[in-house]
């Protein structure tokens, strides 16, 4: 396999591997390629991140889910899906609310979208310690929610 392909080849390379229905690591022997790099390829491949107003999302195409979903059974002991659902009843918006900073530098839940830091108006969800959770946490907690990685 060639060190640099184009776009056209990957997605050839990738239509085959979709077809194929091999896991990661037999397409990846199979055609010379390294199973990180085949991996980030069909994700930027099946995601589309867009910009809004409202922030950056990644547009989900369902075969892409059912992609990761194979992946996952046939490659990996657990794995789970999470998203940010939350909903802030003074303006209506729904989608992730953030964490931000106070002028005393204490971790706060705000609204992207009219910057309502009210609780009492937010419904936030988060997985913690294995469960969905829709209470709020202490700063310790809070940090490390923060600090969460997005994987896909």
């Amino acid at each position: 396999m060639k060190a640099i392909l184009t776009k056209s080849e990957k997605e050839r390379l990738l239509e085959q591997f979709e077809k194929s229905g091999k896991t990661y690591a037999q397409f990846a022997e199979e055609n010379g390629l390294n199973v990180k790099t085949l991996s980030k390829w069909i994700y930027e491949w099946h995601h589309q991140i867009k910009t809004t107003n409202e922030g950056k999302f990644v547009e989900i195409n369902i075969p892409a889910v059912m992609a990761l979903l194979k992946h996952i059974y046939n490659n990996i002991m657990y794995a789970e899906l999470n998203t940010k659902s939350d909903f802030c009843q003074k303006c209506d918006y729904t989608g992730e609310i953030q964490i931000a900073t106070d002028g005393d530098g204490k971790l706060i839940w705000e609204c992207p979208n009219c910057k309502n830091h009210d609780q009492t108006t937010m419904n936030v969800a988060r997985r913690t310690c294995g469960y969905i959770v829709t209470q709020y946490w202490n700063q310790g907690r809070t940090q490390e929610i923060k600090e969460r990685v997005l994987h896909l």
